[in-house]
């Protein structure tokens, strides 16, 4: 009765994680910016006044573009497509994310749920009673892995995307004031070109130190870094896409480790426990 029971709730639980939700709720704050971005007119970019909604660093390089043609004049379309693309870019891998964490949540639920109407169903047929501390070490280390499994995820995110947002601020400021007139050492500090050497991942510190150099060779000689600058918007392109892929297996590897550990254990720990008990009453 108790697993007819168990499993009656968790059929109401899954009808209602997967029924539609209201399509009135309001827009979470990247897909928001997103929507800005395609109705906004830089002819009439005035009427743009409202304050943009903020999502990582896209939010300050929109700002800071906006600025910069208010104090400097110029055009800046060609930043601004370029941030749209990066920013649908960021949706998508983060609505990938999303759906990966739910879906492993899904499958651990399922497995999380089968497992405890097992127990229930042997417990009930055998009439085997185990200590409920058995019970209770069991189902806690199943939560454990529930808890861990986020916080692994941001941890592994933040491992590769946490210093791209930085790198990316750079470029594109850079890119956009390659044809304004001001001092390179001005356009290096709006750039704020010192400050990724805060950025400490590998992969991420050499174009950290090819635009630096660039920098600093331009800064002594004069001339133009712009070249320079597409190479490395490139290069950080690839870098970007192989992380995202390098995440992506990571995510898998991690997805199977915390079933590895956490829930087929305690699974077979019961099976022990169980024929434990069973036997010595033989």
């Amino acid at each position: 009765m108790l697993s007819v029971s168990f499993y009656f709730i968790w059929l109401l639980g899954l009808f209602y994680w997967l029924k539609p939700r209201s399509k009135e709720k309001k827009l979470p704050p990247g897909e928001e910016l997103f929507r800005w971005l395609k109705k906004f007119n830089w002819e009439r970019r005035e009427d743009h006044s409202t304050k943009l909604p903020e999502y990582k660093f896209f939010s300050s390089l929109v700002n800071l573009l906006l600025e910069m043609s208010r104090r400097f004049g110029g055009q800046y379309k060609e930043a601004l497509l370029s941030v749209k693309e990066s920013l649908n870019q960021d949706l998508q891998f983060e609505k990938k994310l999303r759906e990966f964490i739910w879906g492993s949540y899904f499958q651990k639920f399922c497995i999380f749920s089968m497992s405890w109407g097992f127990i229930l169903f042997a417990k009930s047929l055998t009439e085997v009673h185990l200590s409920f501390s058995i019970y209770f070490v069991i189902l806690c280390w199943q939560i454990l892995g529930l808890i861990l499994f986020p916080i692994f995820c941001r941890i592994l995110k933040r491992y590769y995307f946490s210093g791209i947002g930085q790198l990316w601020l750079s470029l594109y400021v850079l890119k956009a004031l390659a044809s304004v007139s001001l001092s390179r050492s001005e356009i290096f500090k709006m750039a704020q070109i010192y400050e990724l050497n805060a950025i400490k991942h590998k992969n991420l510190e050499n174009i950290v130190h090819k635009l630096q150099s660039s920098c600093e060779l331009s800064l002594k000689q004069g001339g133009s870094y712009l070249k320079d600058i597409e190479e490395l918007i490139s290069e950080c392109k690839f870098i970007e896409k192989w992380h995202v892929e390098l995440f992506e297996k990571r995510m898998n590897a991690l997805k199977l480790l915390i079933l590895s550990i956490f829930f087929l254990p305690s699974y077979l720990a019961f099976i022990y426990f169980l024929l434990h008990s069973f036997l010595n009453r033989i």
